[in-house]
């Protein structure tokens, strides 16, 4: 079966659940936490007349900030605090901050080499007001305010994809990040800088309702600059490590793009009455990947003729369930008639097919979910076809390799963690070096430990050191293998 033309773009999706998760309660925490910290230094260095040393704290606070974020985007979360530690440990975070920063003191230097300084901004904005016009401090001021707004996103990317300090002066590093990418680039921008500026014209209407209290003012002032600060670092950081992985399209909710891999032989299903396929243009080679991007096949589920939509699956479906544990054989019975006499269903489909399996009857089982499994993705029902490929995981369905890493993370997901393990598992016996696949099976793990599980995640960690040692994920499973078997030693 060929891979199924994805209906959204799988980093619209991202950028748009990154947006949501950065308005809840953890930036304002990691916003109180770097705007407390930063102010008390602030205090000590005015007292020792060192702004200098002050502004540079506060870039690098801002940097590794904006590192720590980047990891745990890339790393698959959507949601938390500067204290998360999904994307690893802070010395991690360091070493992304040390590139990144390389990265900005390409500008910075130069403009603080002419002469710019931040505590001088002030009586350089008081002298244009006194109508003396603009002078060197304004004019750095505006290329610096510029810089800072539109170099992160581009250096953090670089920065957090790279395995090496030297990535970063790496060509090729910054070809294959950002080949193709121009509109997901726009969109970053777009989304932290848009975000932002609505935020802060939102706080118009209360600043003016508070001019008159100092102090309720004062104390709103500090809650809503630290909620727009840790928003701004944990949405721009979490949509460059996004945009910098390439497991986009296992990490969230949406049905992304599935692409045929050139070197896997793809095995020809059951013919299916319901589907035709068409053809396009073949999918281009690796190497000519970067210069064109022809559409994938698609294959289109195609009713039968004179058999009308059923327009109250659902509902239908709902009374069917109701009656499936007392009438599971009526089910299947009705279940069939809806299949004969309506245009072919996804939820008619996934409930047959599962019906059938937990009665004993998996070979028409199997045969419903070869109609089926098409027919759920095709329609962007994600966790209908995950439903159905766990049921009969050890089955070959021929789907690409980026439907299977899809399929298995949605498993993961929703707790079925021995079909998510299969899953990965397939990936891992035909290259050991997925790095999409060592990471899923790493999640599965890590969700045993969650779940007490300890001996089953000491088991996961133990195979995929022996199978994916050389992995730069191994650090992961060391410290994954180091915990469990902590906590079976405690539990003992």
């Amino acid at each position: 079966m060929e891979a199924i033309q994805p209906k959204h773009e799988a980093f619209g999706g991202v950028a748009g659940r990154v947006l949501k998760g950065s308005l809840s309660v953890g930036p304002l925490v990691s916003g109180l936490v770097l705007l407390s910290g930063l102010g008390m230094l602030g205090y000590m260095f005015h007292a020792v007349d060192a702004p200098d040393v002050y502004f540079a704290l506060v870039q690098g606070t801002i940097v590794l900030a904006l590192s720590r974020f980047a990891l745990n985007g890339q790393a698959g979360e959507w949601e938390g605090t500067l204290f998360s530690s999904r994307g690893g440990s802070m010395f991690d975070a360091a070493r992304v901050a040390l590139r990144y920063g390389t990265l900005m003191l390409v500008w910075l230097l130069p403009v603080l080499l002419l002469g710019w300084r931040p505590q001088a901004v002030t009586g350089a904005i008081a002298s244009l007001m006194m109508g003396e016009g603009v002078n060197k401090t304004l004019a750095l001021t505006a290329v610096f305010l510029t810089l800072t707004a539109l170099t992160p996103p581009v250096f953090l990317i670089v920065a957090v994809g790279g395995q090496r300090f030297l990535d970063i002066f790496d060509k090729q590093h910054w070809q294959r990040t950002y080949a193709g990418r121009s509109a997901d680039l726009f969109l970053v921008y777009s989304v932290y800088l848009g975000a932002l500026g609505m935020v802060l014209c939102l706080s118009l209407p209360l600043v003016s309702l508070l001019a008159g209290r100092k102090e309720l003012a004062a104390f709103i002032g500090f809650l809503f600059v630290s909620f727009a600060g840790g928003m701004s670092l944990d949405l721009l950081g979490r949509l460059c490590g996004f945009f910098a992985s390439s497991e986009i399209d296992v990490t969230h909710e949406t049905v992304n793009e599935p692409v045929i891999d050139p070197h896997e032989t793809q095995p020809e299903p059951a013919p299916v009455p319901a589907l035709r396929l068409v053809t396009s243009t073949p999918r281009p080679t690796r190497e000519t990947a970067l210069t064109s991007a022809p559409e994938p096949p698609v294959l289109k589920v195609l009713s039968p003729t004179g058999k009308p939509p059923l327009l109250d699956g659902r509902e239908r479906l709902d009374e069917l369930e109701r009656r499936r544990e007392t009438d599971p054989d009526g089910v299947i019975s009705t279940l069939h008639e809806l299949r004969e006499s309506y245009a072919p269903h996804q939820l008619v489909l996934h409930r047959l097919c599962l019906t059938l399996y937990e009665q004993g009857n998996v070979a028409e089982s199997l045969n419903v979910a070869r109609e089926a499994l098409p027919l759920c993705i095709e329609r962007g029902a994600q966790r209908l076809a995950a439903e159905i490929y766990g049921a009969h995981i050890g089955q070959d369905f021929g789907l690409s390799r980026e439907t299977v890493l899809l399929l298995a993370q949605d498993l993961r997901r929703h707790g079925n963690l021995k079909a998510a393990e299969r899953a990965f598992g397939s990936i891992l016996d035909r290259d050991r070096g997925e790095r999409r696949a060592v990471k899923g099976m790493l999640q599965v793990a890590e969700d045993h430990l969650v779940q007490g599980d300890y001996t089953e995640a000491q088991r996961l960690f133990r195979m995929l050191i022996d199978r994916c040692g050389d992995s730069p994920l191994a650090m992961h499973m060391q410290d994954g293998l180091a915990e469990a078997e902590r906590r079976l030693a405690k539990a003992s």
